[in-house]
């Protein structure tokens, strides 16, 4: 009981992230934005803190080589969003996108689904490029990419790990 109640509940904060604005989570650090600002940057936006931990989350629950190859993937893919965005490649709807994004994970996990794991990882690539492209399109002028990048990549894996701890707790508490 305790388990559906904590997935309900992470469902309704996935899906509440959906209305957030996307310029909250784009404040911070203007001026000379480097390692510090990128890894912050996903810490401060409700709409990217819930999806990166949602896909740890998600890739915990779906379990095998689901976790290690989130680790990989969703970093990997958000720099190529990244730098289609840095380069001018359109990507029309893209904050559409990464609400999508939340409120799918929150109905993945929510709901148990567990499907095979290249599907799983074609869409875990297809959220990361839509949160990458976003943050590419609004990389502070005055930030080094690779630092800002840096830090941002830093902070995903973070969040992506507290999501895969979450979900291991989660299972622990089934088994026993």
């Amino acid at each position: 009981m305790m388990t559906k109640a904590l997935s309900l509940a992470i469902m309704a904060a996935m899906l509440s992230a959906v209305g957030a604005s996307t310029a909250d989570a784009h404040v911070f650090g203007a001026a000379g934005a480097g390692v510090i600002e990128g890894f912050v940057h996903p810490f401060i936006g409700l709409d990217h803190l819930l999806a990166m931990i949602a896909a740890g989350l998600w890739a915990s629950q779906i379990g095998g080589r689901a976790a290690p190859l989130v680790l990989v993937i969703f970093p990997g893919t958000m720099i190529i969003g990244a730098a289609l965005a840095i380069f001018g490649a359109p990507f029309p709807g893209v904050e559409l996108a990464v609400a999508s994004s939340v409120a799918a994970l929150g109905a993945l996990i929510a709901g148990g689904v567990r499907p095979p794991l290249l599907p799983s990882c074609g869409l875990i690539a297809l959220f990361a490029l839509a949160h990458g492209y976003a943050h590419g399109a609004e990389l502070p002028e005055t930030a080094s990419p690779i630092a800002y990048g840096g830090g941002f990549i830093v902070a995903t894996l973070t969040l992506h790990l507290v999501g895969i701890w979450l979900g291991s707790r989660m299972r622990d508490r089934r088994s026993r």
